[in-house]
C-alpha cells in the first residue's frame, strides 16, 4: 500500500483554492442561466404582446379538443380580420360560440354557400351542430400558432387584471 509523505497530497478532493474557484464558477454559471432565462421572458413578452397588435392581430386561446392534431388545447391563436368575401374552405376562424356566452372557439370552415358558414372539428372531421350567418364585414381568421403559449398568455393576463384591481384598490 503505497504511503504519502508529507510533501505529497492526495489528489482525490479539491484543494480549498480549487473548491472556492468551483463555488465562483457555479455561481457564474447560475447568473448566467438566470440573465438568459429572463431575456427569453422578455423577448417572448415583446414578441407576443406587442408585436401582434402592431401587426393587427389579435389572440385566442384553445380551450377545446376539437382541433387537436392542427391546433392543441391550450394553444394561442393569432387571428386577423379578414373580408368575408375572401373567405375560404378549409381556413381555420375563431368566432363566438353560439350556445355560451362570452366564449370563442376556433374551427375549420367546411362549407360556404350563399353567407352561411359551417365549420368542422378537425380531431372528428365531423360537422358542428351550428352555421354561421355572416352578417359583418369581416371574420377572424387563423394566421399563426404557438402550441401551448395559451397557458402563458392566461397568466399573464389573469396577473395584470390582479395587479390592476390590486393598485385601483389602493387609490
Amino acid at each position: 500500500m503505497p504511503s504519502l509523505s508529507l510533501g505529497e497530497c492526495d489528489r482525490s478532493s479539491p484543494s480549498p483554492t480549487e473548491s472556492l474557484e468551483l463555488t465562483v464558477s457555479s455561481r457564474r454559471h447560475s447568473r448566467r442561466w438566470m440573465v438568459r432565462a429572463a431575456g427569453g421572458v422578455l423577448a417572448f413578452l415583446v414578441l407576443a404582446v406587442v408585436l401582434p397588435p402592431a401587426f393587427g392581430l389579435s389572440h385566442h386561446t384553445v380551450t377545446d379538443d376539437a382541433m387537436s392534431g392542427t391546433l392543441e388545447r391550450g394553444s394561442v391563436v393569432f387571428v386577423k380580420p379578414l373580408p368575408v368575401a375572401d373567405l375560404e374552405i378549409g381556413d381555420v376562424i375563431t368566432y363566438p360560440h353560439p350556445a355560451r356566452s362570452g366564449e370563442l372557439i376556433t374551427r375549420r370552415i367546411a362549407f360556404i354557400e350563399a353567407g352561411v358558414i359551417w365549420t368542422s372539428s378537425d380531431s372528428t372531421g365531423a360537422l358542428d351542430p351550428w352555421h354561421l350567418t355572416l352578417d359583418r364585414a369581416t371574420q377572424a381568421r387563423a394566421v399563426a400558432d404557438v402550441p401551448y403559449a395559451g397557458y402563458a398568455y392566461d397568466a399573464l393576463a389573469s396577473g395584470h387584471r390582479l395587479l390592476r384591481r390590486t393598485v385601483s384598490r389602493l387609490r
